[in-house]
């Protein structure tokens, strides 16, 4: 639909409305179009209707016209990117059947060439031009030329004053022709030279000076001064409608200072005198009645005094994660308090900052310190061993305040008009907080308990940022608890959504794809991503966290080249991430490694990741465990089990230490130590590692949860080294029913049971070759050459080899032995002695099941001396590792003995 078209519907409209009665206004999409505001030749404007959130805008409509429609369209976007209150901004921008629409605010106000006719004074024209320039600074600053600066360019409301109509912006150095309105035009533009800041700042000056001396001025005719025009600004104007562009001002922040120069001075003067009565009258007294911006520090010693502090950091305990977890704590009341300062004295003192950005910031303030003083108050009472091993992580995810300096707008932060509504959401707010203060300490019971009742409460509220942000809660308990997260994330997303609180939203997106990680739907969360994404960009968010999520899912789906893509660009994001979530991305890079069979490099992300983590959540947290675990199996796959195993005793002492013995944490390392003792035949600790494991998860999760299936699924592992071939085969199929996700088929391939190569996944074709990928090609190989298909087989062996080939250097033994197995099958002994003696060279030279795999390999396909040698060096290890199936000793000896 057209502008014409819209005209001419409103006409009907009205027709119909006098004849007949109701409301037959048109629409375009969800909009309800109300009336023109105006046209140009840019197109046409029209007061507008959103239903959904309730609220007026404007709407440009214009015909998409090849690059003049391309114009407009980046019109958008670079708008969009403008996040400034002297500013329009703009909601939405599309194209359907040759026709764009633009949705922005409705900037409340008149123009302001309308303004001025109402006769205001100098100083009143200046304060509402200051703000102007302020808005066409931050413009500049993103790289925007306006190229249309002038009076009915500029609207004044009753808070402040809007740049609108970029109809001809354009990103700096573009190429587009300089254009705009004669008579505001800068001499270098009319003499063909493309617009830039300097020809932006020379048309503002033409409107400022048409407003001070009542006639547009030209390069010829600059104005002269009028004796209710003081001297230094006369100057200004002058210097910024100077001819030549090097000799105005260097840029539109430099304007907007000088325009500032008389205001400044005379609240210097004004503040000056009140802060001599204030002395006067108060002899002096101490506190903030002489420091005008001190209410800062005097609101965090009324709630946090030294003593307060002292009580927190004895409550914590000596160990030293607990001592820098109080320093945290301390160092970010002091950077809170700075945060105030400026933010205050950007306004009171500098004046540069206007009274709607100093609401909305110390609003921003106010609302992160409810939060700090909602942990403090539960660190400065009695934690139990959970609270306390949760304090760092806490302390550390609590929102920093240098974000609210800079902040210009936050849907989030939104209040009622309403009084009484106004009141009850702050009220919530507080409880809210409250709420999550447990969460982060590990008291998920209780945050639950403490969030049910606020739902209740505030549900007829329905106010949206603050639905937002509690729906998010009650999901990340839920996820928590094990519960049902997903409807309370959804409606948090919903919530957010409407309010356009679009970090709450980003925040919600990250939660739901975790929680769809941890469940195991990795293909959902590549899926949903994108979603995630689009929210992150409208939170001015580069997606740092979300390329470290999908990471996760890609290595979970086998896609280790994109996985470590993601990571190592999650790494690099311009993110400000914490150290935590640093580390934690670090881990996941490294377990990208580790999964690809790349150890030596996994052991390095890992230790990088365990720094992190140290630095952010101090020494001897009980957080590093999962860091040092990690650690373990990178050193296992190396063969290196002795120290695996002390890495895992480090990091299950950590935990237990803290969290106590039935923590969910404590279940991994059991898991993760019963999998190291495994590999080095030590069966009878495997066990009982995994019976402690899978009794904490059970508990935990409930019996039928895929976090048991995985313990189940080493249960079997550890059954079948020991021989217990049914034993293992029945395991394998209860691990498989709980958690459809793990693939068994191998280790059946294993023991001789019955498997259709069709259920093993192919390798893929230049795919790079994984632990994972190997284990399922080499199982494939072999169930096509039981099957009778040695051509299948043999061409699937070559594909693996050279798969393993082009992997090059430091190849885990892991891959070698499979990629040997498939190799001895299809009968290539050469090849596979080649490669099994490939993987005793990348193993450490310790009894390992992994070690005596390669040399009972060798000593089936090596020529007959290192057959031989290989023989003798297998017996040895089985004499080592006692509990090892012995069924493979007799065959040994006789190869040993030839």
């Amino acid at each position: 639909m057209t502008e014409r078209d819209l005209i001419d519907e409103l006409l009907r409209a009205k027709v119909k409305s006098k004849l007949f009665g109701g409301e037959h206004a048109p629409r375009l999409g969800r909009l309800v179009i109300l009336e023109p505001l105006g046209s140009g030749a840019m197109g046409t404007v029209f007061a507008a209707y959103d239903p959904r959130l309730d609220r007026k805008v404007a709407v440009k409509l214009l015909k998409s016209q090849g690059s003049e429609g391309t114009r407009v369209l980046r019109e958008a976007r670079v708008l969009g990117k403008l996040n400034h209150p002297n500013v329009v901004a703009v909601y939405d921008a599309t194209e359907n059947d040759g026709v764009i629409s633009i949705v922005m605010e409705l900037a409340p106000g008149r123009p302001l060439r309308q303004w001025v006719g109402a006769g205001e004074p100098w100083r009143e024209i200046v304060a509402v031009m200051r703000e102007a320039a302020l808005g066409l600074a931050a413009a500049h600053r993103a790289g925007v030329v306006h190229r249309d600066v002038k009076p009915d360019n500029v609207v004044v409301g009753p808070d402040r004053s809007r740049l609108v109509d970029f109809g001809l912006a354009g990103a700096s150095g573009d190429g587009l022709e300089g254009s705009g309105t004669p008579g505001y035009m800068a001499p270098e533009v009319l003499a063909g030279a493309p617009a830039s800041a300097a020809s932006d700042q020379y048309a503002f000056a033409v409107t400022l000076a048409e407003l001070l001396y009542g006639a547009r001025p030209t390069p010829d005719a600059p104005p002269e001064r009028r004796a209710r025009v003081p001297l230094w600004l006369h100057r200004v104007v002058l210097r910024a409608l100077a001819p030549e562009p090097a000799a105005r001002f260097e840029s539109m922040d430099a304007l907007a200072l000088a325009l500032g120069r008389e205001r400044r001075s005379k609240r210097t003067a004004l503040l000056a005198l009140a802060l001599i009565a204030f002395a006067v009258a108060l002899g002096y007294q101490r506190g903030t009645s002489r420091d005008l911006c001190g209410g800062g520090r005097a609101r965090v010693e009324a709630s946090f005094a030294p003593a307060e502090l002292d009580r927190l950091r004895a409550g914590l305990g000596v160990e030293p994660w607990a001592k820098k977890a109080a320093d945290d704590f301390a160092a970010l009341l002091g950077a809170w308090e700075k945060s105030h300062r400026r933010v205050c004295e950007a306004t009171r003192v500098q004046g540069g900052q206007p009274e709607p950005l100093l609401d909305l910031r110390m609003r921003c303030l106010d609302r992160r310190f409810t939060r700090i003083s909602a942990l403090g108050a539960r660190l400065g009472g009695a934690l139990d061993a959970e609270a306390r091993g949760n304090v760092s992580d806490a302390v550390v995810s609590l929102p920093r305040p240098e974000p609210c300096e800079t902040l210009t707008e936050a849907a989030e932060l939104v209040l009622p008009d309403q009084p009484e509504r106004r009141a009850r959401v702050l009220g919530g707010e507080k409880e809210l907080d409250r709420a999550w203060s447990a969460y982060a300490l590990g008291h998920y019971r209780e945050a639950r308990e403490q969030a049910a009742p606020l739902e209740a409460s505030t549900r007829d509220l329905g106010f949206a940022p603050f639905r937002a942000e509690l729906s998010l809660l009650v999901g990340s308990v839920e996820a928590r608890l094990g519960g049902e997260a997903r409807p309370h994330l959804e409606a948090a997303l919903r919530a957010a959504a409407e309010a356009g609180a679009a970090r709450v939203e980003h925040d919600a997106w990250t939660r739901l794809l975790r929680g769809e990680l941890f469940e195991g739907r990795s293909a959902r969360v590549v899926e949903w991503t994108p979603f995630a994404r689009v929210a992150a960009a409208r939170a001015g968010v580069r997606g740092a966290e979300l390329d470290g999520i999908e990471g996760e899912a890609r290595r979970e789906a086998g896609d280790m080249g994109e996985a470590r893509r993601l990571l190592t660009r999650a790494l690099s994001n311009a993110d400000e991430l914490r150290g935590d979530q640093r580390a934690l991305i670090e881990m996941n890079l490294g377990s990208v490694e580790l999964a690809g069979g790349n150890p030596v490099a996994a052991e390095a992300a890992f230790a990088r990741a365990l720094g992190l983590a140290e630095t952010a959540l101090g020494k001897e947290h009980p957080g590093l465990g999962l860091y040092l675990d990690k650690l373990a199996l990178s050193a296992r796959d190396r063969g290196r089990l002795g120290e695996a195993l002390t890495r895992h005793d480090r990091a299950l002492e950590l935990r237990q230490r803290v969290y106590g013995e039935g923590d969910r944490a404590v279940a991994t390392t059991l898991l993760r130590r019963a999998q190291t003792r495994l590999e080095a035949g030590k069966l009878r600790l495997a066990d009982e590692d995994l019976e402690r494991a899978r009794a904490i998860r059970v508990s935990v999760h409930g019996a039928h949860h895929r976090r048991v299936a995985e313990v189940d699924l080493a249960r079997g592992d550890v059954a079948a080294a020991r021989g217990e071939r049914a034993r293992a085969l029945e395991l394998y199929e209860s691990a498989s029913a709980l958690d459809p996700t793990l693939d068994a088929s191998p280790r059946r391939v294993v023991l001789g049971a019955p498997v259709e190569a069709s259920s093993i996944p192919a390798l893929a074709p230049n795919a790079e070759l994984s632990v994972e990928a190997a284990r399922q090609a080499a199982a494939r190989v072999a169930v096509l050459a039981s099957n009778g298909d040695p051509k299948a087989a043999i061409a699937e062996a070559e594909q693996l080899r050279a798969a393993w080939r082009a992997r090059g250097p430091g190849v885990a033994a892991a891959i070698s032995n499979e990629v040997a197995e498939a190799e001895r099958r299809v009968g290539a002994n050469a090849l596979a002695a080649e490669l099994f003696e490939a993987a005793l060279s990348a193993l450490a030279d310790e009894p390992g099941r992994e070690r005596l795999r390669a040399l009972v390999g060798l000593a089936s396909s090596a020529e007959p001396r290192r057959a031989k040698d290989a023989a003798t060096a297998a017996l040895g290890l089985l004499d080592a590792m006692p509990e090892l199936d012995a069924a493979l000793r007799p065959e040994l000896k006789r190869a040993a003995e030839r």
